[in-house]
């Protein structure tokens, strides 16, 4: 149950930060965009470690 929540939290910042980025390209804040697209990238690469994991947890038991 704990590794769901953590997946489906890290899929929600994950769409948040990528809604954000786009939206602050299209007001052409670039700055704020790129951290926006650094961070989605960060959370992508969480996602998949904890895919991973619950997989391997899933296969344990």
């Amino acid at each position: 149950m704990g590794k769901n929540l953590e997946i489906v939290t890290s899929l929600f910042v994950l769409i948040l930060a990528i809604g954000f980025s786009i939206w602050n390209f299209y007001n052409h804040s670039y700055t704020t965009a790129i951290i926006m697209l650094v961070i989605g990238v960060i959370n992508i690469g969480y996602l998949i470690q904890e895919i991973i994991e619950k997989r391997r947890d899933d296969c344990n038991n």
